[in-house]
């Protein structure tokens, strides 16, 4: 669990850092609203994303148990 919380939090960073960048040397111009929308999406994507896996990984203990 802690791992997990660990490389959604560095994956955050590294889009966090590499995102504008990348978007920036393409010519594309970037206001600092549409940037924190995308962080927020795709924060709320990891978040998501863990959840189900923490949902999956519980159902298959629940169900190991009996």
């Amino acid at each position: 669990m802690l791992s997990k919380l660990v490389t959604a939090l560095l994956s955050f960073l590294f889009s966090f850092f590499s995102a504008p960048s990348l978007l920036l040397s393409r010519g594309a111009l970037l206001s600092a609203s549409s940037f924190t929308s995308f962080l927020q999406a795709a924060f709320s994507r990891r978040i998501k994303n863990m959840f189900a896996i923490n949902m999956q990984n519980s159902q298959c203990a629940a169900n190991r148990k009996f």
